[in-house]
């Protein structure tokens, strides 16, 4: 797989992420009574819509050769995968604190892991274009 598909695919699966959580907001919003409620929901969706733009335009760029669209969606990523490092380590050191078996191995990649070379990936694509 060469590197603008290593992009692309990233791009499209994060964008994936963010409609889907789209998606529950709006299920969310349908369904809340609390005008606080509904006001938070509403900015969600509107920041997640703002996010869904940013993405749709990077893959775009990729196959019109735009760099400014792909770096842009590139720090969108960038930002929302340095998130996802830090929380898939929190959830993994907790998980592993309350391991009662230490020899246990885990089989799979941590998420954490994963999020990391993704992360380290579209750092060093940064700029290519």
């Amino acid at each position: 797989m060469n590197q603008s598909t290593c992009v692309m695919s990233l791009l499209k699966f994060h964008r994936q992420c963010i409609q889907s959580s789209m998606d529950g907001d709006k299920i969310k919003l349908a369904q809340c009574n609390s005008t606080a409620g509904q006001l938070r929901l509403v900015e969600s969706i509107q920041r997640k819509s703002d996010e869904l733009k940013i993405f749709d335009s990077a893959i775009s760029g990729i196959e019109q050769e735009d760099c400014s669209l792909v770096n842009e969606g590139l720090k969108l990523l960038k930002y929302r995968l340095s998130i996802s490092c830090d929380l898939f380590q929190k959830v993994w050191d907790r998980l592993e604190g309350q391991r009662n078996d230490t020899s246990q191995q885990f089989n799979t990649i941590p998420l954490w892991e994963k999020s990391k070379s993704d992360l380290s990936f579209v750092d060093s694509q940064l700029g290519i274009c």
